[in-house]
């Protein structure tokens, strides 16, 4: 029979992990937006980051945009 201790010390530590992941994204992105309000090249580069971390996490997350080219 499994641990309930083992289990539950498991369910915790990967509760904390997704809480420590989306922490760093949602600050990461504050700090993208603090940039955006500094210069007009700050708004472009901020952008530019921001759409290369949706990218990268879509990515990750397997998520695919629909439409767009089609390939012959």
């Amino acid at each position: 029979m499994a641990d309930p201790v083992a289990f539950t010390t498991t369910v915790d530590t990967v509760i904390t992990t997704i809480t420590n992941v989306s922490g760093f994204f949602v600050s990461q992105f504050v700090t993208i937006a603090d940039m955006l309000f500094q210069s007009p090249f700050m708004i472009f580069l901020g952008i530019t980051v921001c759409l290369i971390i949706l990218s990268t996490v879509a990515g990750y997350l397997g998520i695919r945009r629909r439409g767009g080219r089609r390939r012959r």
